[in-house]
């Protein structure tokens, strides 16, 4: 198996300024404590916000709460903005950073929809938090109520209302689209360190969705409407049943489209794993790679990125694995 040997060159831009990654090493003043250098990086392709913590060289304090841009290679890897900042020894300053996730998070929103289209509920939510979103959703119409609803758990209905997906990229934008493939890249493995896909038995067979009624939209006046019963779709076939219930479906459509997102959910994980490779920045989750054929020669889902870069190992690339797209 070939082994890799370029050189890794990174860099911190904070408010136009270029800060260098530190991985070991002394600077050329003695101040503050010891802290831990390097880069490490999580993202997730679910609800979960990306967090970025780096070790730079900087003669001066480095702010909090402002933008952050973390490139490799040339390649911007993440931004996102500063929520802790703390000075080490030898000009050394540690930053944790966090993109729009985060934002999302601590945003909520209260408010009454009236057939309104998902795609400006998403907006609303991109809105309330202060952050970019680029938005390709199909025409659904829904009326739910929120109060004080998290923006991110907007998003994540909005998703499964639209059978769609929704992530950050690199530069901190999020996107929340059908169509997955036209977002994201595909990529080959090389330099591959260690690896452990499998396939697996998903613990539930089927799905079976389950939304609002006559009664739970307008009350128990509305009792004797036929049209009580509830909406309901599913997807899959078999046992164990995956039993899903939310209010704020109210048509036959978003029913059966949160039951095909659920339904994508499950099937994800027959097939899936990790694979730890030689440094790539640029694989992102929602990305698929294939492996090499000593390892089965198939494609996957990237669900979640885990970077490292020390001075022990180098640069390092664990993926975790979503799921099987083709053998």
């Amino acid at each position: 198996m070939p082994v890799a040997t370029e050189k890794v060159y990174g860099h911190v831009s904070v408010q136009g300024r270029d800060y260098p990654i530190v991985t070991g090493g002394s600077g050329t003043r003695n101040r503050g404590t010891e802290i831990e250098t390097g880069l490490t990086y999580n993202t997730d392709r679910y609800n979960t916000a990306a967090k970025m913590a780096v070790t730079v060289l900087s003669e001066e304090e480095i702010g909090e709460s402002i933008p952050v841009d973390v490139s490799i290679r040339g390649t911007t890897m993440f931004s996102g903005t500063i929520r802790n900042s703390k000075e080490g020894i030898s000009d050394r300053v540690r930053i944790e950073a966090y993109d729009a996730v985060a934002d999302l998070k601590r945003n909520t929103i209260t408010a009454s929809y009236d057939r309104a289209d998902i795609g400006s509920i998403a907006q609303d939510a991109l809105d309330e938090a202060g952050v970019a979103g680029a938005i390709d959703l199909p025409t659904v119409r829904v009326s739910p109520e929120f109060d004080g609803l998290r923006c991110d758990k907007v998003l994540k209905k909005v998703a499964r209302w639209g059978d769609a997906a929704w992530w950050t990229t690199a530069e901190n934008v999020v996107v929340v689209t059908e169509t997955i493939a036209s977002e994201t890249e595909s990529h080959d493995l090389q330099f591959i360190r260690d690896a452990s896909p499998g396939k697996r038995t998903p613990a539930y067979q089927s799905v079976r969705v389950i939304g609002s009624s006559a009664v739970s939209r307008r009350g128990l006046g509305y009792r004797y409407l036929l049209s009580s019963q509830p909406i309901i779709a599913t997807a899959g076939s078999g046992q164990p049943v995956f039993e899903f219930r939310d209010n704020d479906i109210q048509s036959q459509q978003q029913a059966e489209n949160v039951a095909k997102a659920l339904k994508k959910r499950l099937d994800e994980q027959q097939k899936s794993g990790w694979v730890e490779v030689v440094g790539r920045e640029d694989i992102r989750p929602f990305d698929d790679v294939s492996v090499p054929p000593a390892l089965g020669g198939e494609t996957y889902l990237v669900r979640a990125v885990e970077q490292t870069i020390d001075d022990r190992s180098g640069f390092v690339t664990r993926l975790t694995l979503g799921g099987l797209i083709s053998p």
